[in-house]
């Protein structure tokens, strides 16, 4: 992990509220803070996504993620994380 990590409760996220424009550029606060709070809530189930069943009925195996980082920060490039999140909450 990077030297600026650290895992923060929800409540130090709220507190940390009027600096999440510092981090993440323009942004609705509410909606960060729910987008966390929802993302925080799935993290902590600890599921892991298994492909197994979905390959022995044939779909094919799925790229690495390293082969398709590229592009997503390219399509994501140039747009705020609010813009972002107005394609990934429809």
């Amino acid at each position: 992990m990077g030297d600026e990590y650290a895992q923060v409760t929800y409540d130090a996220l709220v507190k940390m509220r009027r600096q999440l424009k510092d981090i993440f550029g323009p942004c609705n606060e509410r909606l960060m803070l729910k987008a966390m709070r929802l993302y925080g809530s799935f993290a902590m189930l600890n599921v892991r996504f298994s492909n197994e069943k979905i390959l022995k009925l044939g779909m094919p195996k799925p790229p690495r993620f390293t082969d398709y980082i590229a592009g997503c920060v390219q399509s994501t490039r140039g747009l705020s994380i609010q813009q972002q999140m107005v394609v990934d909450f429809k």
